[in-house]
């Protein structure tokens, strides 16, 4: 398991826009990989779980990653994380 705290610097946090990105591009990856905020936690590979966390800007969520790839995956995935708020 790979575990990693990131901090949201989205405008309007992880709204539908990022949220799909994110959500499309994890579902291509083997992991599974869930997201925590607070009390709430949701699958990474769904946008309905990814919205129902309600992350905001200045959040600073948990991204777990489980399986057998996946420091490889979690390097691809955090890059990706941290410049989505470039591309939305």
């Amino acid at each position: 398991m790979v575990e990693k705290q990131v901090l949201i610097t989205y405008n309007n946090g992880l709204h539908l826009r990022p949220a799909g990105e994110i959500v499309s591009f994890a579902n291509d990856l083997k992991s599974s990989i869930i997201l925590v905020n607070g009390d709430r936690q949701g699958n990474l590979k769904s946008i309905l779980n990814v919205l129902c966390v309600c992350i905001r800007e200045g959040d600073t969520i948990n991204i777990q990653i489980h399986g057998d790839n996946c420091k490889e995956e979690s390097e691809k995935l955090f890059n990706f994380i941290e410049n989505i708020g470039n591309i939305c």
